[in-house]
This record gives C-alpha cells, structure tokens and sequence, in this order.
C-alpha cells in the first residue's frame, strides 16, 4: 500500500482571534486551453443591455439601481478569501459579486463607489463588508449590441462542478466594430477562481479590470489582479488594484488564455469557551494541480515548541469532515499550533 500525503498550510492560534491568507497569497498561474463557449444557461439582459445588475432569479432583465438581491445560486458552497458563499450576482460590466444565501433577499450587495471600476473602489459605510468579495473578467464600462448576451451556467458532478458567467460580443460604450468575449469560472475543484478569454477585439487601446477584491470596503488592500504591459502571456501582479490589464491589436489574449487564481489551503481556529473548534479547507488537489480526494485527515498540535516539526499526533478525521473540536485546550495552553494532513491510500 503506498500512502499519499498532502501538509496543509500551518496556523498559530491565538485565543480569541483566527487566521487567514489575503488574497495576494493566491497562487496564479496562465495557460492556453479550449475556450468553450457556452450556448444554454440562463440568458441574463438583452441586446441593449447597459449598466445592468442582475441580482434576482426574478428578474432576469436586471436593474440600474438595484444593487441588493437574493443572488443566482452557486450551485455549491465556495471558499474565497476565507469566507464561504453561495451566491453569485452578475454586472453587465464584466464582473461578478459573492454573496450567501444565509442573508435572504440580502445575499449578494454589488454596492461600489464606482460600477465599471468594482476592485479599486473604496466603501467607507457597507453594510456587511464580507459582501464586498468581487470577481472581475474585464471591468471597464461596457454594453451590449446585436449578437451580444450574459449567460450564466452550473454545470458538472460534486466534487468538480463549476459555475460559469459569460459575456458574449459586448463592446465598450461608444465603440464601434468590437466583441469582447470572455467567462468568469468558480471551480468547487480547489476553489479556484478562472477567468478565460476568446476574441477581444477593440477599435483602439483601453485597459479593464482584471482580477479579485475581498474585505476591507474602505480601502483596496485586499486584491489580486493583472497587469498585462508585457503580453497577456506574460501578465504581472499589479501592484494597486486600480491598475488594469491592458488591451490593443498587439497586446491581446490568444483564443483559449485562462488566468487562474488558486487559494492556499487555511485552517481556521475558534475559541468556543476552552474549546478550540479547528476548520480546515476542503484538500481536493495536490501540489501539481492534480485531482486528489483524501481518504481521511490528520490533524497534528504543537502546543510548547518553537520548532515547526515538533508536532504530535491528536485525531484522524474521516473525509470529508473537515472539523475537530480540541476540547479543554484553553485550559492548559497559552497557544497552540496545528498541522493537517490529508491522506489517501493508493494499491
């Protein structure tokens, strides 16, 4: 029996507070794959389609000023920047807003200082900043014309289902001879986020969005996005969020380019009482990318040493439970460490 093992990343603990990554710890990575384009769905707005929210499973025409809804379903639970969502709401601006259905009619705020600028954009007041999770495709101020649509699709089986939102031959405001083609995909697979892209043709040189935005409201610290000054290709992390990817005839993605934002794992710690009540991210790749479903976790505390290998061995967790409750910890331990390992015996 050969014995495969995956670390999962490692936390301290400090009672009363819990840790997790930013999202300028994502991993990024570009490739060339396939751009399939999807052809059912739910077709979101019209031909004539402009600053249109789409919140609402009702309404699939969407709003200008509605910004608050229930949200369209995810179709699984999501990880982004820590936080777990269900909901997705959609901007004809070439991006997308998290939310959760826990929240009713309130899932999803696509609230922002400005509309076609959703990661720069800085909320001094949001009424529940956790909602301030944003995807964008390519967010600049867009529009629809003839042969243009939003669609947005679930497709695929647990543990690889995929959520996609597709903008279809839009066009920048007062532009003329254009299509932008490109989808924003939420992969249950790693918890993944992909942006693809297909024929973005532009009359002249703009530059949009690109990339992903998480809590604090007030101030843009919390992001990740694309510059593209060298070639979509060879795209660099940006530096502020309000710096966009850049597109003209030359500096263009091929049919197929895909960015990928990929999270690394979190455990996540609560006090409850003396009880430490451990979560882990779900651990369904391996280092590679690869496909990985454990069969069981273990999970490993260090409670004295200020050596990272010193750990010992404290439960096996049965896949896919991702939680333990260290029970009476708080009353010995001034801190605790812990380490999880998924586990999948291979013939």
């Amino acid at each position: 029996m050969k014995k495969s093992v995956i670390l999962l990343g490692l936390t301290l603990c400090i009672f009363g507070l819990w840790a997790q990554n930013g999202l300028s710890e994502y991993n990024f990575s570009y490739s060339v794959n396939p751009y399939l384009e999807i052809a059912d769905g739910t077709i979101l707005g019209s031909e004539i389609s402009e600053d249109k929210f789409f919140i609402n499973p009702g309404n699939f025409n969407g709003s200008s000023s509605v910004l608050t809804g229930p949200g369209f379903p995810i179709g699984f639970e999501f990880r982004f920047d820590g936080y777990r969502f269900d909901r997705v709401g959609i901007s004809s601006n070439g991006w997308i807003s998290l939310g959760n259905s826990a929240l009713g009619t309130s899932a999803i705020n696509m609230t922002t200082i400005s509309i076609h600028n959703p990661l720069a954009s800085e909320i001094d007041e949001h009424p529940n900043e956790v909602l301030i999770a944003r995807i964008a495709g390519f967010a600049r101020q867009l529009r629809a014309q003839p042969g243009s649509s939003i669609r947005i699709k679930k497709q695929g089986t647990a543990p690889n289902r995929e959520l996609i939102v597709q903008w279809k031959h839009y066009r920048r405001l007062n532009a003329t001879g254009e299509s932008l083609n490109f989808q924003i995909c939420l992969q249950e697979q790693g918890m993944q986020v992909c942006t693809r892209y297909q024929l973005m043709q532009v009359s002249m040189g703009c530059s949009g969005e690109i990339g992903l935005r998480a809590a604090p409201a007030a101030t843009a610290t919390n992001f990740a996005n694309r510059t593209t000054t060298d070639g979509w290709a060879s795209s660099q992390a940006g530096i502020a969020a309000n710096i966009g990817a850049i597109l003209d005839s030359t500096n263009c993605p091929v049919a197929g380019a895909t960015f990928t934002w990929s999270p690394v794992p979190n455990i996540h710690i609560q006090m409850q009482g003396n009880d430490a009540v451990i979560s882990w991210d779900p651990i369904l790749v391996d280092e590679s990318g690869n496909s990985f479903i454990p069969q069981y976790y273990q999970l490993y505390s260090n409670s004295c040493s200020t050596s990272s290998e010193d750990f010992s061995f404290l439960a096996q967790i049965p896949y896919p439970q991702t939680t333990y409750t260290h029970t009476g910890v708080g009353l010995g331990a001034s801190r605790m460490m812990y380490r999880v390992k998924a586990v999948r015996l291979d013939d």
